[in-house]
């Protein structure tokens, strides 16, 4: 049995690394595009998680999420991401009607 960190946990440690740095949501998810657009996914991922902490209905930031799971081929990741932004959107039209 290996006593190294579980592979699951990395991206929980680097929220809590990212989240000490004291960088703003909008500075977050300006890395996290820039992350995308140089396709580094889990690096996208991790810097967006640590923005929606602290702005979690930000629809831009849940498209940003989205887009770094299909990156890394979890379209079930990618789903969820958008859940939120898909009550809200139900909800929405739902008083409307």
């Amino acid at each position: 049995m290996s006593r190294s960190l579980p592979r699951f946990a990395l991206p929980f440690v680097a929220l809590s690394l990212l989240a000490a740095c004291g960088d703003s949501p909008e500075t977050l998810l300006g890395k996290a595009q820039d992350s995308l657009a140089r396709e580094d996914f889990d690096q996208a991922r991790v810097e967006v998680a640590s923005a929606l902490q602290e702005d979690p209905g930000n629809a831009a930031m849940l498209e940003v999420l989205a887009r770094a799971y299909l990156g890394l081929g979890d379209p079930d990741g990618a789903e969820g991401a958008l859940r939120p932004w898909n009550r809200r959107a139900e909800r929405g039209a739902a008083s409307r009607s």
